[in-house]
């Protein structure tokens, strides 16, 4: 989840993060040749492509395995929507 908040608040024209990304694409690029440490990659629930098609941030779905996830993202959508319809916030898509 650390690593998705990290992605969503990411900004491509801050100099420090030019600078993460370039070293972070070395490090890809070193582990081209090599098997990925699957010891870096945070607990994840069975893949299922169509459902997650349906969501908009498939991810948090994927590391969510308390299964709360649809349910959150259901209730902040709802009420977005009713924010949206009383004028009191324009439509932006924000992250749960």
């Amino acid at each position: 989840v650390a690593m998705l908040d990290a992605f969503s608040a990411f900004d491509a024209y801050d100099a420090a993060n030019q600078s993460a990304a370039g070293a972070a694409h070395v490090a890809r690029l070193n582990l081209s040749s090599h098997a990925f440490p699957v010891s870096l990659v945070a607990p994840q629930r069975v893949r299922q492509p169509g459902y997650e098609w349906l969501l908009d941030q498939p991810g948090r779905y994927l590391c969510d395995l308390s299964g709360q996830f649809p349910v959150i993202a259901l209730s902040a959508a709802r009420q977005h929507v009713v924010r949206c319809e009383k004028g009191e916030t324009a439509y932006q898509p924000t992250s749960v």
